[in-house]
């Protein structure tokens, strides 16, 4: 239970127009504060995938790592970013928090392809490996080009032919949250955070494209 309602808890945590690789997008983070905004965020995922027919849904994660004084820690918690048609959600898990059924049984869609990246230390969430295909993997396959498989996002986004702002290397795998309350993201670190779901769905969805095409 909050001492918000729950009317204005999901008001909160609302990040909008943000531009993300030519996109421009609304984000919603999920402030774990109680299991009915969670569930409430998840139903209003699940009806926007249902609503927009969606095909490819770009997924990552980021651990999060506190920042006080100057020193940092490494958490035991990630944020999951999924991404799909200009609406972003953002779920926390890990040691402190439980990703629902609800949740899994969305990555079960045969109808949707996950394209991504998603950090499973435990063995709780195994089983999800399966249901995520990494977007070197996927541009391996359809561009025939093998060597992409392990190629920076940058790299890939430029073999697929999509507009990418993200560092030329390796992406970040961590955010770095305040640690008086590593629950809410500011404006700078959803971005941070968000940056390979939105790409990963860029380029799935130009990938099916190229197929359709075919």
């Amino acid at each position: 239970m909050s001492a918000i309602p729950l009317e204005y808890l999901k008001k909160i945590g609302s990040y909008r127009n943000m531009k993300v690789h030519g996109e421009t997008v609304t984000v919603i983070a999920d402030a774990a504060e109680t299991s009915a905004l969670t569930e409430s965020r998840i139903a209003d995922f699940r009806s926007h995938l249902v609503r927009n027919n969606v095909k490819v849904v770009g997924v990552d994660s980021k651990e999060k790592k506190e920042v006080c004084l100057g020193s940092t820690n490494i958490l035991s918690d990630y944020v999951l970013v999924l991404y799909a048609g200009n609406r972003c959600y953002i779920f926390h898990y890990g040691v402190n928090y439980v990703i629902p059924e609800s949740l899994l049984k969305i990555f079960r869609d045969p109808n949707i392809c996950f394209v991504g990246s998603f950090v499973l230390n435990q063995s709780y969430y195994k089983s999800m490996n399966s249901e995520v295909i990494s977007a070197g993997k996927l541009a391996a396959m359809v561009l025939k080009k093998p060597g992409l498989t392990t190629s920076a996002l940058a790299s890939i986004a430029k073999e697929a032919g999509i507009q990418y702002d993200g560092p030329s290397f390796e992406s970040k795998a961590v955010i770095e949250v305040d640690w008086r309350n590593p629950k809410v993201l500011t404006a700078e670190m959803v971005k941070i955070a968000i940056n390979d779901a939105v790409a990963h769905y860029l380029i799935g969805c130009k990938l099916f494209k190229m197929l359709d095409d075919n």
